[in-house]
């Protein structure tokens, strides 16, 4: 079992050490080398600059019982298939059943930033969000635990 973090642009990676140190969890950070990351604990994985490279050595390093840590709706979406939990940076668990709305949203988004429409502002709900990370990061760490303890 290890916690495997999407590190271009993650903002809690402080918290997530923080967190895998705590509980004696794996954990491994992929970034691209453009990004410099400062790390005390845990694997950092450098990939070649490029669209998606860090999505594709996350896919081929997670496995059923670990938990991805990732902004990338995309990338959430192939961990699910694989049967890996996943949260983003903002303690939002992505799960299945939701996948193909936030995949649509993201295409409307993208569409709307080419058009020149501006969504409204959800900073106060992303802070609010923000502070469940600390609290549930744990928790589905140890969920996770148990299930692949049960099944493996």
């Amino acid at each position: 079992m290890k916690v495997i973090v999407d590190g271009d642009g993650c903002e809690k990676l402080g918290n997530i050490i923080d967190i895998c140190r705590r509980g004696n969890v794996e954990l491994h950070v992929y970034h691209d080398i453009d990004h410099e990351i400062d790390m005390d604990y845990g694997v950092e994985h450098f990939v070649m600059t490029g669209n998606d490279s860090a999505d594709y050595a996350i896919l081929s390093a997670c496995r059923k019982g670990d938990v991805v840590i990732t902004r990338d709706v995309g990338l959430a979406s192939m961990v699910l298939s694989m049967n890996v939990a996943c949260l983003n940076d903002n303690g939002r668990e992505f799960i299945t059943r939701d996948i193909d709305n936030l995949l649509a949203d993201r295409y409307m988004t993208t569409l709307e930033q080419e058009n020149g429409i501006k969504r409204l502002d959800h900073g106060r709900w992303l802070r609010a969000k923000k502070k469940n990370f600390d609290t549930f990061l744990p928790k589905l760490i140890e969920r996770e635990k148990q299930k692949f303890a049960v099944a493996g």
